[in-house]
């Protein structure tokens, strides 16, 4: 697998959309590692050398830090405003195998689960949970970016303390960041999540490719995010966030041992994007790689968010070999607090191909509208479709099923289903 994930990394994965204005160079000025200490394939330790490039070109106003070709082992660096962050090809950042060469440099994410007893104790989550190999904070204008080859490799670094007694840092943790692009290169063998990016906003991300670890891209409180072709082989989600408004993902390649999408948001879509499961790489819990679902419901409590509902739609998309295509029950949602349910999921022009097990919108609480048009779905023989709740407004337009299954009524009743189908069910 791992030869298979370099192969892709030396070749790149489709082509780039032409860039935004928000992607084009941050300022003109270099600062070249090596002109500050760093050695390439030498064995020590450079995050002393890396981070006084750093600092310089922040004391500068700004510029490009650049990363010649080569291998690096390198701690916890921090990235400032105004830098453009450029690795050459063929340069490999690997994360130190010492514990003590990561930080979170006095600084925090604004993600409250790392403060309630009940997560900290469930997760085993520690104090330092979000330190990563490469961070930003209450920063604007950051760009990541790789040449073809680029590699930064977690080295799935264990840390018995961690999250469930083994996971490591995180790969990138971008927090508060205004105009971020990250673009180019790949993240291997992440000890834990791959990218958090966290209140940033408008957020650029394009040609990423993601191989192995946890969660690919982490999306918490983010807003205005473009992410098009990426390429995502993940263990774990490959999105995930709660508040997450203004999405758009496009071509893109998405394999997963989890759930493709477990977000809860605003205007969030995916098109022309192909899904195809079992995941390649294992989920490191569970041990096993069985794609869950395309989209699983994720909200927090008793964190902000900007949307008192949210909306998800898919379109133009192949979806292959995941065991659901939904799950929601607003059963689980907080009685308590504003619960931000579902409003509405939309698929259009999709092909979902052996779909395994029942997918679930089990709206009993609050409404919701599920739209299916111009689908083809093949479902397993002898296993029901969809299981609805009495709250949902049901609308199948010209959606195809290869073999007869069911739909389970909330109100008691089944409905069948074969061939092409269009059915109007509104209980709103």
């Amino acid at each position: 697998m791992f030869a298979s994930a370099l192969l892709l990394v030396k070749q790149g994965f489709g082509g780039l959309s032409q860039e935004n204005e928000l992607n084009k160079e941050i300022k003109t000025m270099d600062f070249n590692v090596t002109d500050y200490g760093a050695e390439p394939n030498t064995g020590k330790i450079q995050t002393e050398s890396f981070q006084q490039a750093l600092n310089e070109c922040s004391s500068q106003g700004g510029g490009r830090v650049i990363v010649p070709s080569g291998r690096y082992i390198i701690g916890s660096i921090r990235i400032f405003s105004n830098t453009t962050f450029h690795l050459e090809g063929g340069v490999v950042l690997q994360g130190t195998t010492d514990l003590n060469g990561y930080q979170t440099f006095g600084e925090e994410p604004h993600i409250n689960f790392l403060h309630d007893p009940e997560f900290i104790n469930a997760w085993h989550l520690p104090p330092y949970y979000f330190h990563a190999l490469i961070a930003a904070y209450d920063a604007h204008d950051i760009c990541i970016e790789g040449e073809p080859g680029s590699v930064i490799d977690g080295q799935d670094i264990r840390d018995p303390e961690g999250e469930e007694h083994f996971r490591g840092p995180m790969g990138l943790v971008l927090s508060q960041v205004k105009n971020l692009t990250l673009k180019g290169y790949s993240v291997i063998h992440s000890a834990n999540w791959s990218h958090l990016i966290e209140g940033c906003t408008p957020v650029n991300v394009s040609g990423v490719k993601i191989f192995g670890g946890h969660d690919g891209l982490n999306l918490y409180h983010s807003t205005n995010i473009n992410i098009d072709n990426c390429y995502l082989q993940t263990g774990d989600d490959c999105m995930a966030g709660y508040d997450v408004e203004h999405l758009q993902v496009t071509n893109c390649w998405l394999n997963t041992a989890c759930n493709v999408n477990r977000l809860s948001g605003k205007d969030i879509n995916f098109s022309n994007c192909t899904v195809i499961g079992p995941g390649v790489y294992p989920h490191r819990v569970m041990n096993e790689y069985h794609t869950h679902a395309l989209l699983t419901y994720f909200a927090f409590p008793d964190d902000p968010n900007r949307s008192a509902t949210s909306s998800f739609s898919y379109s133009n998309m192949q979806v292959r070999n995941l065991d659901r295509i939904l799950v929601y029950d607003d059963k689980d949602l907080p009685t308590d607090a504003d619960p931000h349910p579902i409003e509405s999921v939309s698929f259009s022009n999709m092909q979902f191909s052996k779909v395994k097990r029942t997918s679930a919108c089990k709206a009993n609480r609050f409404p919701v509208t599920l739209r299916f048009e111009n689908c083809q779905i093949e479902p397993t023989d002898g296993v029901p479709f969809l299981e609805i709740g009495q709250k949902v407004h049901l609308d199948l337009n010209n959606v195809v099923f290869t073999q007869p299954t069911t739909i389970i009524d909330g109100n008691g009743g089944q409905i069948v289903l074969d061939g092409l189908n269009t059915i109007q069910l509104d209980r709103l």
